[in-house]
């Protein structure tokens, strides 16, 4: 394809930018011109630059409602799985802040089985920043996951945060 020809050649300066409009390129293109680009996309998930992840990360969700739940669940989301899986928290959390576009599309049990584990480990990260950055996503992730799933599953993480050797992370909770 030609937007990945150009993007690869544009230099690792540019390569953040570029990857940071993927949904408005790909609402140009039919569904099997975008499934041909995700092809190229999924050697992305692995750049050496965590720039051009967390760029991608911030907007490859933004694909969902093009390409459809199924599109979705066979394309999409084994590469949203891997930037979930990224060393980088950065990525992690960018794929997080956009999860209500894929809610959308597949919908809340199988969001729940793809997303909750993740954020379960970034939740309990030793790294206090990115503890207290994903309490800001909290809000969001129990908006799509509903109040039951919330309180079933996320209550009591919710309350070691209370407890928190970070003053910076019980804060945040009150706020």
């Amino acid at each position: 394809m030609r937007f990945t020809r150009f993007a690869s050649r544009s230099g690792r300066a540019r390569l953040d930018k570029i990857w940071s409009q993927v949904s408005k390129v790909c609402a140009m293109l039919t569904q099997d011109q975008i499934l041909d680009f995700l092809n190229d996309v999924q050697l992305l998930t692995q750049d050496v630059s965590q720039h051009v992840r967390t760029a991608l990360a911030s907007d490859i969700m933004g694909l969902a409602p093009l390409l459809g739940r199924q599109n979705t669940l066979d394309h999409l989301l084994p590469l949203y799985l891997t930037l979930l899986r990224d060393e980088f928290f950065e990525v992690r959390l960018n794929v997080i802040s956009k999860i209500e576009d894929v809610n959308k599309v597949i919908g809340v049990d199988l969001l729940a089985q793809s997303v909750l584990p993740s954020v379960m480990e970034l939740a309990r990260d030793p790294q206090w920043r990115v503890r207290l950055a994903i309490i800001d996503y909290i809000p969001l992730l129990a908006n799509e996951l509903g109040i039951s799933f919330f309180d079933s599953e996320m209550v009591d993480l919710c309350m070691q945060w209370l407890v928190d050797q970070v003053y910076s992370v019980r804060e945040s909770c009150w706020t």
